[in-house]
């Protein structure tokens, strides 16, 4: 758990290497802020496959940068 109680901003993280980096970094415990451009049911099953794994929060932010 090298990130437990950290908060992590991430963009591009519903698919490729941000998807990765995602998973990565709940299950080292950081808490993340996903950053998506649109938001779909997809997404959202993913995070809370995430969250009820790895018992980290992972809250979804739609942004377009």
């Amino acid at each position: 758990m090298l990130l437990k109680n950290k908060t992590v901003v991430l963009t591009g993280s519903n698919r490729g290497i941000g998807k990765s980096i995602l998973e990565i970094l709940s299950k080292n415990g950081a808490n993340v802020f996903a950053c998506v451009r649109t938001i779909d049911e997809k997404f959202l099953t993913h995070i809370e496959s995430l969250k009820n794994s790895y018992k980290n929060d992972i809250i979804p932010v739609q942004i377009n940068l």
